[in-house]
């Protein structure tokens, strides 16, 4: 029965819950639900299995129409027709700078086919549902006003989200609605607020929680006060012993000891005050009561039969008293225990929630970084270390006292000299120390078969986002980084990187904090001023400089003259490891393993004197190289006994000769595969798998047509792959795991450095023509990845092209390599004609503009046009031509940046820009939100493409549909550079969007996340060139009530030295002192008073 009761109760409760919600956001769109058929199927559902009833019908729906017919007002009309009541006072505008979807509707944009897409929707069902579930937990009791509050509001959420979603179903098919969906503002809004409440939502669920602790904990209290009562009772009793006294003030814990001296009473009536004592704390006025009392001896015995029951009822009650004492001290020891779980499982609570918190932040901070991840070399040089290796370093005083006291330590050898083994080495080590809690680390290899690990910028985007993830603090300091950034919409530059690393460092202080970084030498020394191993060294130079007792920092290189420059004078310490007895050690001890445990024929074959001969040989002349060694050991394999002593008088003296011989050894009709296989090695972007670089050998370049584009030969293809690609070169080369597949790479870094060096380019014609000159590389795979692509069309099975998918993401990257697109123009135009089912294959399996979605303010009504992928490119002399052909393309609306002009911009082809702009491009095109060329490139803080715009004659005061500025946008986020850019060309400094704001009022936009000085210039700027401090927006605030209302005290003493109103009242009627009262701003309601403000209540 009580169930029932119970069950109904929680019925009655969800009822009026939701119907108060139904009402919110009747209110909030003026929308009369009431007058609509679904009104009375929506007040019905008192419990929530009736909404997920409702919800599950709406996905039943989806998983009916996945082979359905594309428009969705087929296959959703019911979604529609029950929801599209909530959507017609939804709002249409966009907000003024969008940000990345981070939340639900982040896959939408880049669904790749419709049903996934329905899927995403059918997901957010789902989400939906799993809030509703919980609501019916918090309706089996009767939730608090505030939990009630925050139900309904996320109930009048959920309508919202439904009602936008809807809305846009009704207008028509299925992939246009989709694809503007990942664009919605509004939409993204909501969302967002419903993340917002389903937080405030845990943590009050938390507080309910909290509240019934305290609820136990009063519950003790009144036991406590009931215990009180009864005393005060006793009291009563006591103050009606008429001859006792006038007042007992306490009978207290003592009433005992009247029951024990009433019997005394009668003969000693002078000493009843006295006794009565021991009943409370004191008898006032005892004295004057004796007096009283000697007066009356006559009518004491006759009373004293009175006292002594009033004083045995005292005793029972007393008795009574003491029992339920301890029953109460024995609940409140039980309800203290529970208390003390209950606070220790709300403790849980809020160490779970904070630790989820943290991981959807990390993830967050990981998408926007996308740093490389070093542990796949950590784990490839750990597999590499020999047992035993370098015990004699990790046991020496030199690494021993770095550990412990930090600064910089240098660990440099000749190539091959086993460098990352021993890095990986001291990782390894360091790692038990972090384990153990007692360490920070963070640690990088440099590579130069990855581009993504041979940059500043690598190296930093690594650095930050590791330390982030071990420490919650520096994920708070790189997470502000993201906040400043447009919420991750702009990139951070190195810079910035740098300065959060710093703060990071500072931050951990004292402690042990470890910084690794593995072969500097790797980072390449190219062209350019700085180059990039020039700008991590000075980043070395700069951490060292910051003199944190608590850093260690550890960097292993070869000593090349640049790197020794920098950090010789910086390194405290420093390990040579071409002349130290334990390498040597170790050297010997590899040569032993090896011809010991050979599996070679011809190794077995060896007597012992051999085996002692080849260790003592190859140890004495390896000069500390353990790739000299290894490379020595791989041709010894096959040395028969006979042939040893010979082999060994004719050593090589270097790693050049030793690949020179190489070289040399390979079979001539291998030849040609192994110049192009070292070819593809050396120019690829990522790492080749196997079957990529087996097809590659497929290509008969010989017989190429005359654009130069090679026919694949599909009885070239090799059954066995990783024969195929390891018959010719092996010796220089090699096959690792990567994830779930097998990439190829160069045996070592020194083998790279030598194909591509002048010494080989400079030897005789059999090891010479091995050399590799980079733009014939390239000039190779971008001719491979152009057949691979032509041979495509909208039938074609792209499994059976392991090219295929480096061809079509890295195609570009070899073609735009200085004239490697002249060498390949006819294949490049093949696959640009429109007419040809190439093109459309191409972006079938990889289409570039894609990513983009996540950074573009509008949808993508259509797939870009050839010269829209053209300017996305590049791809100057390829654009022109099809100018020439299709000029109609010029000012096309299609792709994620609108027409070909944006994003050659957006890319920094302004070559290209150029080239568009001459033939008619329009400089201020506008997307669906009204937004131009020099509007979003303020968003993203592009001074650069603003200078070219505005210098093409762009508008400077073009607005969006919600009347923003790009002088908005660049006060908004404290783009100084920005801002005085926009006013040297003649902008309005004193526009109004549509909520009534001006540029000075949304300097205070971002405020406190970023700093206040900052605003400060922007705006002292902003009102040397005419801005109104006293501008009014559309609730009559001025920008000195936002400053009050923030309590940004500098700001508004600015806002006064230009003649801000004091007394001006908003549209509340309150000033700004009012407004700073209000905030609890003390300081700025005196700054106010001292500028004429009056005080106000």
């Amino acid at each position: 029965m009580s169930q029932m009761i119970s069950t109904a109760a929680a019925s009655s409760r969800f009822q009026l819950i939701f119907n108060a919600a139904l009402k919110s956001y009747q209110k909030q769109t003026k929308k009369d639900l009431i007058a609509h058929p679904l009104a009375s199927q929506l007040q019905s559902c008192d419990s929530t299995s009736a909404i997920l009833a409702v919800l599950k019908e709406q996905v039943q729906e989806f998983d009916q129409a996945r082979s359905g017919d594309e428009r969705l007002t087929k296959w959703l009309i019911p979604t529609v027709n029950v929801l599209y009541a909530f959507s017609a006072a939804v709002s249409e505008g966009v907000g003024l700078v969008f940000s990345p979807a981070k939340v639900i509707f982040a896959g939408i944009g880049a669904a790749k086919d419709v049903a996934a897409s329905k899927d995403t929707l059918a997901e957010l069902f789902e989400r939906i549902g799993f809030f509703f579930n919980r609501l019916e937990s918090y309706t089996e009791v009767a939730p608090t006003a505030a939990m009630t509050n925050i139900i309904t509001k996320i109930i009048v959420e959920v309508l919202t989200i439904f009602g936008i979603a809807t809305k846009e179903l009704r207008r028509g098919s299925a992939k246009k609605f989709l694809k503007k969906l990942a664009g919605r503002t509004d939409l993204e809004d909501a969302v967002k607020k419903l993340d917002r409440l389903t937080q405030e939502e845990a943590r009050m669920a938390l507080a309910e929680v909290l509240k019934i602790t305290h609820i136990v904990r009063d519950d003790v209290k009144v036991v406590d006060g009931k215990v009180e009562n009864i005393d005060s009772k006793v009291e009563d009793v006591g103050n009606k012993v008429d001859d006792v006294g006038d007042k007992v003030d306490d009978v207290g814990d003592k009433v005992d000891d009247v029951g024990d001296k009433v019997d005394d009473v009668g003969n000693k009536v002078a000493d009843v005050g006295d006794k009565v004592d021991d009943v409370g704390d004191k008898v006032n006025d005892v004295g004057d009561n004796v007096v009283d009392v000697g007066g009356k001896v006559d009518d004491v015995s006759s009373k004293v039969d009175d006292v002594g029951g009033k004083v045995q009822d005292i005793g029972d009650r007393v008795q009574s008293v003491d029992e339920k004492v301890q029953v109460a001290i024995d609940d409140g020891k039980e309800t203290r225990v529970v208390a003390t779980e209950a606070k220790s499982i709300i403790q849980q609570m809020a160490n779970s929630v904070d630790h989820i918190q943290w991981n959807q932040i990390k993830q967050l901070l990981r998408a926007w970084l996308s740093p490389t991840d070093p542990s796949t070399n950590h784990i490839i040089a750990r597999k590499a270390q020999h047992k035993g290796t370098a015990l004699w370093f990790f046991r020496g005083s030199i690494f021993i006292e770095w550990k412990s006291t930090g600064s910089l330590l240098w660990i440099h050898g000749k190539p091959g000299s086993g460098k990352s083994v021993i890095c990986s080495s001291v990782v390894q080590d360091i790692m038990a120390v972090c384990d153990a809690g007692s360490a920070i680390m963070a640690y990088f290899y440099f590579d130069f078969r990855d581009l993504k690990k041979q940059s500043l910028h690598d190296l930093l985007l690594s650095l930050v986002f590791q330390l982030s993830t071990r420490f919650s603090p520096c994920c708070d300091i790189l997470h502000h980084v993201y906040k400043t950034h447009q919420d991750g919409t702009r990139q951070p530059s190195d810079d910035t990187l740098k300065e959060c690393l710093k703060d990071m460092l500072r931050l951990l202080g004292q402690g042990p904090t470890f910084i690794v970084l593995d072969a500097l030498d790797e980072c390449p020394d190219s062209p350019g001023i700085p180059s990039p191993r020039h700008e991590v060294l000075e980043l070395v130079k700069e951490l060292v400089d910051l003199h944190l007792d608590g850093l260690h920092i550890c960097a292993t290189s070869r000593p090349e003259v640049d790197i020794r420059a920098v950090l010789d004078p910086l390194a405290s310490r420093s390990v040579s490891l071409h002349n130290q007895t334990g390498q040597q050690t170790d050297i010997s001890d590899y040569v032993r393993n090896v011809v010991n445990s050979s599996p070679s024929t011809a190794m077995r074959r060896w007597r012992a004197d051999d085996r002692n001969l080849v260790i003592e040989t190859l140890t004495e002349r390896a000069d500390g190289m353990f790739r000299w060694v290894f490379c020595q050991l791989d041709t010894l394999q096959h040395c028969l006994p006979s042939n040893l002593r010979q082999f060994l008088n004719e050593l090589p003296e270097s790693l050049d000769e030793t690949y020179e011989r190489i070289l040399r050894g390979i079979n001539k009709a291998q030849k040609d595969n192994a110049r192009r296989l070292l070819q593809c090695l050396t120019v690829a972007v990522r790492p080749l798998r196997v079957e990529e670089l087996a097809e590659l050998l497929a290509f008969d370049f010989q017989g190429s047509s005359s654009g130069g584009i090679p026919k694949l030969k599909d009885d070239w293809r090799w059954d066995d792959q990783e024969e195929a690609v390891l018959s010719t070169c092996s010796s220089l080369i090699t096959i690792v795991p990567d994830d779930d597949s097998r990439v190829v790479q160069f045996s070592h870094f020194s083998v790279k450095e030598y194909l591509t060096s002048p010494r080989l380019a400079r030897s005789d014609e059999d090891a010479s023509r091995f050399h590799i000159d980079l733009e014939a590389a390239h000039t190779i795979l971008a001719q491979a990845c152009l057949g691979t692509l032509l041979r495509l069309d909208e039938h074609a099975d792209v499994e059976g092209f392991p090219l295929v998918e480096y061809a079509a993401r890295y195609w570009v990257d070899h073609a735009r390599y200085e004239k490697v697109s002249s060498r390949v123009q006819v294949g490049m135009d093949d696959l640009f004609d429109s007419s040809k089912p190439h093109f459309a294959a191409w972006l079938r399996v990889h289409d570039m503009d894609v990513r983009w979605s996540s950074f573009s303010h509008t949808e993508r009504w259509a797939v870009g046009s050839p010269l829209y992928y053209a300017a996305f490119c590049g791809f100057y002399d390829l654009a022109e031509r099809l100018i020439m052909k299709h000029p109609e393309q010029v000012n096309a609306i299609s792709g994620y940046i609108v027409a070909p002009l944006p994003v050659a911009l957006r890319k920094g082809h302004f070559g290209v820009a150029n080239l568009l702009h001459k033939h008619g491009a329009v400089v201020d095109i506008r997307d669906d939100g009204e937004r131009t060329p020099l509007y979003t490139a303020s968003a993203n803080d592009r001074v650069d493409v603003m200078q070219w715009l505005l210098d093409c004659g762009a508008d400077p005061n073009a607005p969006n549909d919600t009347g923003c500025t790009p002088l908005h946008l660049a006060a908004a986020h404290l783009q100084l550079e920005t801002v005085l850019l926009l006013l040297k060309y003649k902008a309005d400094v004193n526009p109004r969007d549509s909520d009534g704001l001006t540029p000075l009022h949304d300097t205070m936009f971002n405020l406190p996340s970023l700093p206040e000085g900052q605003c400060i210039d922007v705006m002292q700027r902003l009102l040397e060139h005419g801005a109104d401090p006293n501008a009014c927006d559309n609730n009559h605030s001025t920008p000195l009530h936002t400053a009050s209302s923030k309590g940004l005290l500098e700001v508004a003493r600015v806002l006064l030295s230009h003649g801000a109103n004091v007394v001006e009242k908003d549209g509340k009627g309150r000033t700004p002192f009012q407004v700073a009262s209000s905030n609890g701003h003390d300081e700025m309601t005196k700054l106010l008073l001292e500028h004429g403000a009056v005080a106000q209540p």
